[in-house]
């Protein structure tokens, strides 16, 4: 094939260069197409915005193609493997590849001793070719060993599925639309390769350089794509869907509204009382407005409305969370990192030890605590009724202990729940300070030593300065998990309005509009929210860092 393409390679990028241009104008006329289509905004924004891209990317190539331009084979290779993929991905899509895969993944138990045996056959043939007939194995040998592992390969495909779904996948070959995406694929596929081919990398003098970095592309596309359709993707598509009303239960189409999520989420009102008692019908709208809260400022009462109170009670909540279990968490770690660093005996097996924690799924450790926390036979309140006994019987003290209902008292479930927390992150934080602990040098500890400092201003005026960076990730990561709570609430207090909303998170509260209200447009404006949240307080944790730094 290089050989083709080394004797035709002029005619083949005039060719190509064409193939660029009708790649363009099929771009416009899809993006026309696109633009009078009865689909909603949204969805056209997005399609116009792709084709409009794909469109002028094509036509940069092509031009740059028919003047002979090193660059314009980069262009046209990036436009059209690009092209082939997006168009592969489509095809596979419409046919339903993907759910044939996973009903062949479904029944691949059924298979295993088959696909086991078959790869025994190809084993042992290949050893015999090699070994035991040392490459002049007779022909009979050759085909009846080949049959066999043909024998096996086809009866572990039917075990398992495979020639059913591959039949079901040609069948589902039904329409236009499916032989054009197929065939563009093909198209697209072929003229990418061509101008990846070495003849072509020649005739536009590609550098060694630019092949690298092509094949370091290419090896990378796996891992790109699974970025851009699980992470880039869905990301870019809830901030679109944050300026919808979209309700995905309602039959009419998703309705552009800007900034109206965001503003229903951060209206305040505030609006001073004659006294205590005045209801808010008298100073606000109680059809756009609720209650957040009414406190006495210089004498004065000051009530707060809100048109969304339950996101501020959940903000409320998510920051109180973050300052019950970060601090804890961080002072903790550091505790146990300092001993854990010290020579003494068993130190080694402590750390497994703490650290096991950190790595049991949530869900499971969730699950337990919510058993230890039962007001009835939970282990918590039956230590605490032991320890009050054993008071009782040592120093008479007469102490009555009744049960604590500590996941549905509305006062401490969330600060029961920042317990759990704080037993499960500790550890984790605790092996980054003993990192961190480990890369100090011993000769700062002997200056400090010789300078007449004893162990704890070594401690605060040594180790806790040169643990910034450390101390920074530590508390950065924690608070990010920390006002990303979701899972321990959702497995102790599934109903949080049963206890006042006294555990609900913003994560939470956007679980309740995106999947149980199906308000997907005001899940999106909240999930951003909240990522302003946690970027602002990343954002001054990383500037009190450098001005620590500074003093130093």
């Amino acid at each position: 094939m290089n050989d083709f393409i080394r004797k035709n390679a002029a005619a083949l990028s005039r060719a190509i260069a064409l193939w660029q241009f009708a790649l363009a104008f099929a771009s416009l006329a899809l993006l026309a197409a696109a633009l009078l289509s009865p689909a909603g905004a949204l969805y056209k924004a997005a399609g116009g915005a792709l084709l409009a891209a794909l469109g002028a990317a094509s036509a940069v190539a092509g031009l740059k193609l028919l003047r002979g331009e090193r660059a314009g084979r980069l262009w046209a290779f990036a436009v059209d493997y690009l092209g082939f993929l997006a168009a592969l991905i489509l095809a596979l899509q419409s046919l339903r590849f993907f759910l044939i895969i996973d009903r062949v993944a479904e029944r691949f138990g059924q298979g295993f001793m088959s696909l086991a045996a078959f790869a025994l056959v190809l084993a042992m043939r290949r050893w015999s070719l090699s070994r035991l007939f040392g490459g002049r194995s007779p022909k009979a040998f050759r085909v009846a060993s080949a049959a066999l592992a043909a024998l096996m390969g086809a009866l572990a495909a039917w075990r398992i599925g495979l020639l059913g779904a591959l039949l079901g996948l040609i069948r589902g070959i039904d329409s236009v639309a499916e032989l054009g995406l197929l065939a563009a694929a093909a198209v697209l596929g072929l003229v990418a390769w061509i101008l990846h081919s070495e003849p072509m990398q020649r005739r536009y003098r590609a550098t060694l350089k630019e092949g690298e970095a092509v094949a370091g592309f290419l090896f990378l596309t796996p891992n790109l794509l699974g970025f851009v359709i699980f992470f880039a993707g869905p990301l870019l598509l809830s901030l679109a869907m944050s300026f919808f009303h979209w309700d995905v239960l309602s039959p009419n189409p998703p309705e552009f509204i800007g900034l109206g999520n965001y503003l229903e989420i951060f209206s305040l009102s505030f609006r001073f009382l004659a006294d205590g008692a005045q209801p808010l019908s008298e100073v606000m709208d109680p059809v756009e407005f609720a209650e957040l809260t009414r406190l006495q400022l210089f004498g004065r009462w000051l009530l707060i409305g809100a048109r969304d109170p339950l996101f501020w009670k959940a903000l409320g909540n998510t920051l109180a969370f973050a300052l019950m279990s970060v601090p804890p968490s961080v002072a903790l770690s550091l505790v146990l990192a300092a001993v854990l660093n010290s020579e003494l005996p068993g130190m080694k097996f402590f750390r497994v030890v703490f650290f096991i924690p950190s790595i049991a799924a949530i869900v499971g450790v969730a699950m337990i605590w919510k058993w230890l926390y039962h007001g009835i036979v939970g282990f918590v309140n039956h230590g605490l009724s032991q320890v009050v006994a054993f008071i009782n019987a040592a120093f008479g003290a007469g102490l009555v202990f009744e049960n604590v209902n500590w996941l549905s008292n509305p006062n401490i479930a969330l600060f029961s729940i920042a317990v759990m927390a704080v037993w499960q992150t500790v550890g984790f934080n605790t092996v980054l300070y003993l990192a961190g602990l480990q890369n100090i040098p011993k000769s700062v500890y002997e200056a400090g030593t010789i300078d007449g400092a004893g162990p704890a201003t070594r401690f605060f005026k040594l180790t806790l300065p040169l643990l910034g960076p450390t101390t920074f990730f530590v508390v950065a990561t924690s608070a990010i998990q920390a006002l990303q709570l979701f899972e321990q609430v959702y497995i102790a207090t599934s109903n949080p309005e049963t206890i006042d909303n006294a555990t609900l998170t913003v994560v939470f509260y956007l679980y309740q509009n995106g999947f149980e209200r199906f308000r997907q447009g005001y899940a999106s404006a909240t999930a951003w929210a909240l990522f302003l949240v946690i970027f602002a307080v990343t954002f001054v944790q990383y500037r009190r860092q450098k001005a620590t730094e500074n003093l130093y």
